[in-house]
């Protein structure tokens, strides 16, 4: 929902509904975990460590050189558990610190929602998901570089309202359940 209203003759621009679809096509795209960065690391670990032995019918058994057959159930099971070891491995660092300390996109949406003066409404099922408040604390969103530099400016030195559904409050984020009646509309 845009929030902005025309400033005069001309009619409020979609071009920020636009580029909030298109970051919201982004962030959709986003992984926590990166199957090929994770694919690649078990493969260093059975291979170029030489974890592979470990499922050897015999492990560190006969001469070397010997060509020792390998049980395919353990060999599996090794595989398997070298690659959730690696994914959780990633994703506590994502989650513990790379989505904590250096870039949440998720909040940057958020962010993004407010500076535009758009909310969304996201529906994970039926009658189930989240309300993202994006109300601009600002006169108007469509502004060029230099208004929109001043009044993050002013943001950023608690001279504005805060951001959040009530001008008191900074929460942005809420779960919503719809009754039938309203999801029918």
């Amino acid at each position: 929902e845009d929030r902005d209203e025309s400033k005069g003759e001309l009619p409020v621009s979609v071009w920020r509904t636009i580029f909030v679809a298109n970051e919201w096509v982004k962030l959709q795209e986003s992984r926590t975990i990166s199957t090929e960065l994770n694919l690649i690391f078990v493969l260093f670990l059975l291979e170029g460590v030489d974890v592979i032995h470990q499922a050897a019918l015999v492990p560190h058994g006969g001469e070397p050189g010997d060509e020792v057959p390998y049980h395919k159930v353990l060999r599996f099971a090794l595989a398997a558990g070298l690659l959730l070891a690696t994914s959780l491995a990633q994703w506590l660092f994502m989650w513990g610190f790379w989505q904590r300390y250096y870039r949440d996109r998720v909040w940057q949406f958020v962010d993004l929602l407010a500076v535009t003066n758009i909310s969304c409404l996201l529906l994970e099922e039926r009658y189930y998901g989240f309300y993202l408040h994006g109300r601009s604390v600002h006169d108007h969103a469509d502004n060029d570089m230099a208004q929109l530099n001043k009044h993050l400016e002013k943001e950023s030195e608690g001279t504005t309202a805060r951001r959040g559904f009530t001008p008191d409050s900074h929460i942005q984020t809420y779960e919503v359940h719809l009754a039938r009646k309203v999801r029918d509309k």
